[in-house]
């Protein structure tokens, strides 16, 4: 049997027979999300101390006559390459590109924080952690098991060290997201990592670098700039280094620019064309 000392803001996924700790008094409710060897797959919403402070533990006692409810259907499976991620057929077989035999996945779409990749539900919301609207993504579906990381199945079923039931695991998968994170332009680049450009306001712009799963990541050795005909402007790293900035004097809406970027040193400049109808704003 486990426990946890709970804060009043925390989601909770607990097993059945653990015990949830209040680390101080609180009367608001407190939302327990019960793992999947538990008789239910809907949070146990428990209210604490309505009446006065609640300081002893809360334990879970959950019975397994109760019946499941209703599982989402799952995804069919589809089959990919483990090199070339952007390979995805719907039979076996061998990558186009490398030979090697495709290996099965199931892909979903889901709905996501573009800030706050681990965030995964099933309808459209707010993230839990900066409010932000979500967007639908593409993550790939597979079961593990709680207490041994490393099993890790296409199918739900059975651990099979323990017998425990496994539960529903979401990862990124390569150029699964593809939505402007800043309000901007986003582009996947030649060599499969991705940029996005944006005009906030009169003469400035700038330049975000995303990794083939779409996480910001500006890698050493990048260089970018704007060409204008015969002339170069360079994005600079900005306060923070979460992005590049540039400034255009006396450029009007609508704008476009062309950039050039270089990943690595050893990598030719690619060009990028934005286009740009009105000022970039930050979604909410």
């Amino acid at each position: 049997m486990s426990s946890h000392r709970v804060n009043r803001r925390e989601f909770l996924t607990l097993l059945a027979g653990s015990i949830a700790v209040p680390a101080k008094p609180f009367d608001t409710p407190l939302i327990v999300k019960l793992a999947p060897d538990g008789p239910f797959d809907s949070p146990l919403i428990v209210r604490l101390a309505q009446d006065g402070p609640f300081d002893s533990p809360l334990i879970l006692s959950l019975s397994k006559d109760e019946p499941l409810a209703q599982d989402r259907p799952l995804p069919p499976v589809s089959w990919t390459c483990p090199m070339h991620p952007e390979v995805v057929d719907d039979r076996s077989g061998a990558c186009p590109i490398c030979r090697m035999p495709l290996t099965p996945v199931r892909l979903e779409l889901v709905w996501s924080c573009q800030l706050h990749l681990d965030v995964t539900e099933p309808q459209p919301g707010a993230c839990r952690t900066c409010g932000r609207k979500l967007v639908k993504i593409i993550k790939a579906l597979s079961f593990t098991c709680p207490s041994h990381a490393r099993v890790n199945e296409i199918n739900p079923g059975k651990c099979p060290i323990d017998r425990r039931t496994l539960v529903a695991k979401y990862s990124l998968r390569p150029h699964g997201d593809h939505n402007p994170k800043h309000g901007g332009n986003f582009i996947m680049a030649p060599n499969n990592w991705h940029v996005e450009a944006t005009h906030p306001a009169p003469s400035q712009f700038r330049l975000y670098v995303y990794d083939e799963y779409s996480r910001p990541f500006i890698p050493k050795g990048f260089a970018s700039r704007i060409v204008m005909g015969e002339k170069s402007i360079p994005f600079k790293p900005a306060a923070g280094g979460m992005f590049l900035d540039a400034r255009v004097p006396q450029i009007a809406l609508p704008a476009a620019i062309v950039v050039g970027a270089r990943f690595e040193d050893k990598q030719p400049e690619y060009r990028f064309d934005f286009q740009f109808y009105g000022y970039s704003k930050e979604p909410k």
